[in-house]
């Protein structure tokens, strides 16, 4: 039985997903998550009521709690803007996932139960590994997936729920800076970290995943570095 259900990419947590209203938090959030929405795309909420058969109060509703996840900033009265990307949120995502990573790793390995283990092993042995395989969607949501149920095999849902929001976070910056190209992530590093785990070795967990998320944070900054390099060209040529 898993900790808590598994919910959609950039779902709405707690309760709240219960709710009807939780429609309008769960799709735009999504839209925000996965760069359908643009940094600076203006949020109208008695238009996103209409396009998702919400009230306007849901929207409302919904702007409100992804502002406090520093998704939208407010504008004038009844309308948002998707926030830009912050380079401290690249940091501080990274720093997080730094702390809780290993130490949801490190958990597992002394307490995950059976049905865990048996959906770890079925993950590595069946994930494609090649750029042909898929779209980077899919992989993006195979990524969140497998860290999250190494997080349920910590037994802390507490966990579990900040590895949900990290990724969810995760997910906006590929998509603004890899342009949703995971296609490259070291999932050796995947069945290194199974295989730990699945033998008990607690600090041997901890510190795979912390390479892994080292190794994450490398690519996506020489990505950063890539991307505003290529703006200056393009500025300098304009």
């Amino acid at each position: 039985m898993s900790l808590i259900e598994r919910r959609p990419l950039g779902g709405p947590t707690g309760r709240a997903g219960l709710r009807l209203d939780g429609r309008a938090h769960r799709l735009l959030r999504e839209e925000i998550v996965l760069g359908i929405r643009s940094p600076g795309d203006v949020v109208d909420e008695r238009a996103v009521a209409d396009q998702y058969g919400v009230r306007p109060g849901a929207v409302r509703s919904a702007c409100n709690s992804l502002a406090r996840d520093g998704l939208v900033v407010p504008l004038a009265e009844h309308r948002h803007a998707v926030a830009a990307l912050d380079p401290k949120e690249v940091h501080e995502t990274y720093e997080m996932r730094l702390i809780v990573e290993p130490a949801a790793a490190g958990l597992a390995a002394e307490r995950i139960e059976e049905q865990t283990a048996r959906e770890l092993r079925s993950i590595v042995v069946a994930r494609p590994t090649g750029p042909e395989h898929g779209d980077c969607l899919a992989s993006m949501k195979a990524d969140r997936y497998f860290h999250v149920l190494v997080a349920e095999g910590s037994g802390n849902a507490h966990l579990v729920e900040l590895i949900e929001q990290m990724f969810d976070r995760m997910a906006r910056l590929i998509h603004l800076t890899l342009h949703g190209d995971t296609r490259e992530d070291p999932v050796d590093d995947h069945h290194d970290l199974v295989n730990a785990i699945l033998a008990g070795e607690r600090r041997n967990a901890e510190e795979i995943a912390r390479h892994h998320v080292r190794r994450s944070r490398r690519r996506l900054i020489e990505a950063l570095v890539r991307e505003h390099a290529d703006n200056e060209v393009r500025a300098s040529r304009s």
